[in-house]
């Protein structure tokens, strides 16, 4: 098993299957940690590490592929481990490094005989198991780590059945981490268990759950762990020393059934004052667990902020519990209720009324691939008519086999609330959603008086019919449009349709960053001309200064020209005043044009300045000397610049 760990020290490279070659960096693999301390293991390679990207704790594995042993090290930050997110600095393993200084100290500490129980290993992933690696000496390893934060065992790409040896190097090795008192962060990941071996599991690790006083964050996603694994689980924490420690549960595709989901839920509103996440999406939980559920979400003791519950059995009656611990809470954020088909439209129009909360803090809510229709989509606009908190909304495929399920009278009743002044709404997540033109003209009409929604996601909704993009992209030109983000991806948008869209641009050449029209096959280079022509209008220094600085990105494609991207790559400048200079520059003087006649009836006062901004960057020489050459009367004459210098004149007889 490979585990690529996160030193605060020394990393080293396996250069081959004899030799160790010590550098300085960040990452290393757990067997040779191990090796160090005098065990013998079989130094074997991924020739794939998956990547780890936790911005919580700013910890990443690269992904990137290994020849022969060689790891490339990431230095990332690493300190704290709270619920926050934290920056990731990756630094590269190319730079230059003298390392002769430290030779001698590293050789002294790979030494057998030296104790590095207290190495700085703060993170390790394992994603591999190779066949003679000795999972009893990486669990001691992993168990008598004092400064391990954050363990991550991700088995997707791991051999699971009864003759591959994982499940034992995998129970060996959770002996070992049984022990272990230091981990916050402890993530399983596609470890396709058995029945057997997932309650083998749970058993061993029951003294990990229940004394580790520093575990705030438990990921177990995609283990199969079943009912009674659950029970296990919840009974193991209900015994738990430090309840309050524990902010995050994450048990994701794991089998829950009603019944066990609602004994965990029922052991996590008990001590378990400090949980903020909890997510069980992918299960099968009903009524009994969302009545559990329900007691959480009305305690007043609750802390929850993010609940994820998408893809159960939950209906009607379900999210009528739901709703009405809702009504009441005032610190949930966060709620995903994605791929719940089996609630009704008379269950949304219930679940309607919690949005209607004032004290409510929900701000994030995903309904997305769910069976809203008509009925349920008009009592849901009603209920964001006069919500003042929710920032994010999920809508994307509400559909039935791409038929659509909301008409454009749902859709105006939900695009509606868009108008009301107070509407706290910045994100639109619209995507595979069936609208029609309809839809999309009641989303025009309340866009055009909206200044809260930054990002806009229409992709493939390609029942939308050329006029309909048409009156859309008018409505960009709108001062109230606040659109910074906007997503058009597999709309069969044509040139004719990026003609108007260029005309609008003209108008709205401050707002909008980012416009992904990817996987629209019928744009050509005609097209593309016109958004070019936006950023950059040629006509002269003027249209060129009053062209769109601020459109960064089309989306991730390769069909866009070389001199359009260009144009994409300036306008990622922060300073748009030195967009502007630079397009001016490459595009108005290239080639040494100077463009003398810009100048000819500029006034005095004002042409040292242009002057000078010519010249701003120091490396436009060539540019002022043909500038200054086709305008003689501003250079000094002999005389003057020989009085200026020093010399005598000659006396005029």
């Amino acid at each position: 098993m490979i585990l690529q760990e996160r030193s605060g020290d020394v990393g080293m490279i396996m250069d081959s299957a004899d030799d160790i070659m010590c550098r300085t960096t960040k990452t290393r693999r757990v067997d040779e940690c191990i090796e160090r301390r005098g065990v013998a293991l079989p130094r074997q390679v991924s020739a794939d590490i998956n990547e780890w990207d936790d911005q919580e704790s700013g910890i990443l594995v690269s992904g990137s592929s290994m020849n022969d042993g060689d790891i490339k090290s990431e230095e990332l930050s690493n300190e704290g481990f709270s619920d926050e997110e934290f920056s990731d600095e990756a630094y590269s393993d190319d730079e230059s490094t003298d390392y002769d200084d430290e030779e001698e100290e590293l050789n002294e500490a790979m030494s057998p005989q030296t104790d590095h129980t207290d190495c700085n290993v703060t993170s390790i992933v394992v994603d591999f198991v190779s066949d003679n690696m000795n999972g009893q000496e990486a669990g001691r390893y992993i168990g008598e780590n004092p400064r391990l934060k954050k363990l991550a065992i991700t088995g997707g790409s791991m051999e699971w059945d009864g003759d591959s040896g994982t499940l034992e190097w995998f129970s060996k090795l959770c002996t070992g981490l049984a022990h272990n008192k230091s981990i916050g962060h402890l993530s399983l990941e596609e470890c396709n268990l058995n029945e057997k071996a997932a309650m083998t599991t749970i058993t061993t690790l029951s003294p990990f759950f229940e004394l580790n006083v520093n575990l705030h964050r438990l990921e177990i996603v995609s283990c199969n762990l079943g009912d009674e694994t659950i029970r296990m689980l919840a009974s193991a924490l209900s015994r738990r020393e430090n309840k309050g420690s524990l902010q995050r549960v994450i048990l994701d595709a794991n089998g829950i059934g009603d019944e066990s989901g609602s004994e965990l839920v029922h052991t996590l509103n008990h001590g378990y004052d400090n949980l903020t996440h909890l997510s069980l999406g992918d299960n099968e939980l009903g009524s009994k667990a969302c009545t559990a559920l329900g007691d959480m979400l009305s305690s007043p003791n609750t802390k929850l902020k993010s609940l994820d519950v998408e893809n159960n059995q939950i209906d009607d009656g379900c999210i009528t519990v739901l709703t009405n611990a809702l009504s009441s809470n005032t610190v949930l954020n966060e709620l995903r209720l994605s791929f719940n088909c089996s609630i009704t439209q008379a269950g949304w129009t219930t679940f309607s009324t919690c949005l209607q909360n004032l004290d409510s803090s929900l701000k994030i809510l995903d309904l997305s691939s769910t069976h809203i229709a008509d009925e349920g989509a008009i009592a849901l606009g009603h209920g964001l008519m006069n919500n003042k908190t929710l920032t994010t909304l999920s809508c994307h495929d509400i559909s039935a086999d791409g038929m659509p399920l909301i008409t454009s009278r749902g859709w105006r009743s939900i695009f509606g609330s868009l108008q009301n002044k107070t509407s706290a709404l910045g994100m639109i997540d619209l995507r595979y959603s069936s609208i029609d033109e309809g839809g999309l003209s009641a989303l025009t009409n309340a866009l055009a008086g909206n200044s809260a929604v930054k990002m806009l996601d229409l992709s493939y909704n390609k029942q939308i019919p050329a006029a309909g993009w048409r009156s859309f992209f008018a409505c960009l030109e709108h001062p109230d449009v606040a659109l910074e983000e906007v997503s058009l991806r597999g709309n069969n948008i044509t040139d004719e349709e990026m003609a108007h869209l260029s005309r609008s641009l003209h108008v709205n050449n401050g707002r909008l960053e980012s416009l992904d029209l990817g996987d629209n096959s019928s744009l050509t280079d005609v097209g593309w001309a016109h958004i070019s022509r936006v950023l950059c209008d040629r006509s002269n220094a003027m249209t060129i200064f009053s062209s769109n600085h601020t459109l960064s990105s089309l989306g991730d494609q390769n069909a866009i020209p070389a001199d359009l991207d260009d144009l994409l790559q300036l306008n990622q400048t922060g300073n748009k005043k030195d967009v502007s200079r630079e397009k001016i520059l490459q595009y108005h003087f290239q080639d040494g044009k100077t463009n003398i006649q810009e100048f000819v009836d500029m006034n005095s006062n004002v042409l040292h300045h242009a002057i000078s901004w010519i010249c701003t960057n120091g490396t436009d020489h060539t540019l002022l000397y043909n500038f200054l050459r086709s305008l003689p009367s501003l250079v000094p004459s002999d005389n003057i610049i020989a009085k200026a210098s020093g010399a005598k004149r000659k006396r005029l007889s």
